[in-house]
């Protein structure tokens, strides 16, 4: 959802009758949909004035509800033009007067700047439904940050795009500074301009971000990641600077590695088509205007109607995404008018992402899975015998209903034939699993070397197939006739286990 403009004279429920239609038929439309979000993202302008009031509003009215309906859901929020403070605007002056480049005085004024949205941050983070996956700096600001989900093997990295996003204040105080002087008109308008313009004068900020190199890292260290980007506005808005491909713009290294980008701001009509930017590397997806806010009297057939609120061309989107397949299907979803309803758009959008399968993987990432699993192996074994009850008989060696499960953390398959016996006696089982961990193979290190991850893997599994293969023909042709009669019937199965399928568990 996009560009809500949530306004707190929506408190007045029999004045603006037509919102109340429009929201009882979105929620009861929602909870008709009967399907489980992991996220809800509002990419901007969520309130109309930035102030606290609105945000209250729009919690009561519709969040809290969208909650109720999908409590699992996580919610990611970016600011949008709207969303800042006018009454917090306290350096104007210093701004209209500064020789400096915008983002040379943001940094210089972070903390005006972060004032500027604190009705926005105030509200938010007392959300409880914000990932705890989240970056220390967007739980404090929710300004900008990333989320980091394991176990749907993607990054969101969430940006700001609306610190210059001040231009009526601007406006008002330069008019009232020089409306009397003696500059000639055409100055005045270059410099109304200079000031106030939004379209191509937007920054980002990255300077200003302690992040963007955790960011930078953080995608470097999971390459094959889905990566989505959400911000408010499309990169057109923005000052050459965060445009330009180039190794010294710290954007540029996000776009690298971004697959699927998350706009607002345009308000697009509900026909508009999604693109391919960045050498088509990357799906650009624009949102719709959720709600708008409007103080201008309409007429229809003549007669006056005092309502701010507006419903025209109004939707939203809800996005499938398949990490594994990378693709992305999109529905929209919009309000009929006429009928006072929301529809969808029959035909979902089925787009389709790049695939990362040839990306290094840091050695650092692969250390650190490997020390999970050692420290972990129940959770292991409990992720890949979920249905089971699994009971510890060591710290290698497992009970999962009528099996017994070896842990193997090391590069032979060293388990002696008497100990099989042994626990077999002890235990009376069916089946036999020894579980292999791809990590603690010695060829793990093309890994590393290597950017294909399928090809590592394969010979892995090619590897430990013949060592498991080796370990069970030892244990059967060594039986004595006696013991084949017991242990006979026994069936030796191997679980090869890529370390992909199990990182997630370290969160």
């Amino acid at each position: 959802m996009s560009d809500i403009h949530y306004h707190s004279e929506y408190a007045n429920k029999e004045y603006h009758s037509n919102l109340k239609i429009y929201l009882d038929s979105f929620l009861l439309y929602i909870q008709s949909l009967q399907r489980n979000y992991e996220y809800i993202l509002l990419s901007g302008d969520v309130a109309q004035s930035g102030e606290k009031e609105d945000y209250e509003l729009f919690y009561t009215d519709v969040l809290t509800h969208l909650h109720n309906l999908f409590p699992d859901a996580k919610l990611l929020v970016v600011p949008g033009n709207h969303d800042v403070s006018r009454n917090g605007v306290s350096f104007i002056e210093e701004f209209i007067n500064s020789v400096d480049k915008r983002d040379v005085f943001l940094k210089n004024k972070k903390t005006s700047f972060f004032q500027v949205f604190s009705p926005y941050s105030n509200h938010f983070i007392k959300n409880s439904n914000i990932s705890t996956n989240s970056s220390v700096t967007y739980k404090e600001h929710l300004l900008f940050g990333y989320v980091l989900d394991k176990l749907n093997k993607t990054i969101i990295v969430l940006l700001n795009s609306a610190w210059y996003s001040v231009g009526d204040i601007f406006l008002e105080h330069y008019i009232n500074n020089n409306l009397y002087s003696s500059k000639e008109a055409k100055v005045i308008v270059r410099e109304i301009k200079k000031i106030t313009s939004e379209y191509g004068f937007q920054t980002l900020g990255l300077d200003v971000i302690n992040e963007v190199q955790e960011i930078v890292d953080l995608l470097n260290t999971y390459p094959e990641y889905l990566t989505i980007t959400t911000m408010h506005h499309p990169i057109n808005w923005f000052v050459k600077d965060d445009q330009i491909t180039t190794d010294k713009n710290r954007f540029h290294h996000i776009k690298k590695f971004t697959d699927l980008l998350l706009t607002g701001h345009e308000h697009v009509y509900l026909e508009h088509p999604v693109e391919y930017i960045n050498n088509g590397n990357i799906l650009h997806i624009k949102a719709g205007c959720f709600s708008e806010f409007s103080k201008e009297d309409r007429k229809v057939n003549g007669i006056n109607l005092l309502n701010p609120f507006q419903i025209q061309n109004n939707w939203f989107s809800t996005l499938n995404i398949n990490t594994k397949k990378r693709t992305v299907k999109q529905e929209k979803h919009y309000y009929d008018i006429g009928k006072n309803e929301w529809k969808v758009i029959p035909d979902a959008a089925h787009l389709r992402l790049n695939k990362k399968h040839n990306v290094v993987i840091s050695e650092n990432r692969l250390v650190n899975i490997k020390k999970y699993v050692v420290n972990n192996p129940l959770n292991i074994i409990e992720h890949l015998f979920k249905n089971d009850n699994i009971r510890i008989i060591n710290q290698s060696v497992f009970r999962s209903n009528n099996n017994i499960i070896f842990l193997l953390t090391q590069n032979n398959v060293s388990i002696p034939c008497q100990d099989v016996k042994d626990f077999y006696r002890n235990e009376k089982f069916d089946k036999l699993f020894v579980v292999f961990i791809d990590l603690f193979n010695d060829i793990c290190a093309n890994y590393i070397a290597s950017n294909n991850r399928l090809l590592v893997v394969n010979e892995i599994k090619n590897d430990y197939d013949f060592k498991f293969n080796v370990f069970r023909h030892d244990f059967f042709s060594t039986l004595s006739e006696s013991e084949v009669a017991i242990y006979g019937d026994l069936i030796f199965l191997n679980k090869i286990i890529p370390y992909w399928e199990i990182e997630h568990l370290n969160c």
